[in-house]
């Protein structure tokens, strides 16, 4: 993760895929920024690719990350 928070590559999450579905389940990836209002587009796709969406949990941490002194 870069300093500014932003994710600096998709490969973790690409790779995470890849793993879960090895294993038998069933999973997507998202780049979306939770900070911003469009990213409540995570809802759709959900449905979208599950066919419905049981729990939503809101865990970010979102946070300035530079000195403010």
């Amino acid at each position: 993760m870069a300093l500014n928070g932003e994710a600096e590559s998709q490969t973790p999450a690409a790779e995470a895929v890849v793993a879960i579905r090895a294993s038998g389940g069933q999973t997507i990836a998202s780049g979306h920024d939770v900070s911003d209002w469009a990213a409540g587009e995570l809802i759709q796709l959900a449905i979208d690719t599950f066919g419905r969406l049981d729990v939503l949990i809101n865990n970010a941490g979102i946070f300035p990350v530079k000195s403010t002194c």
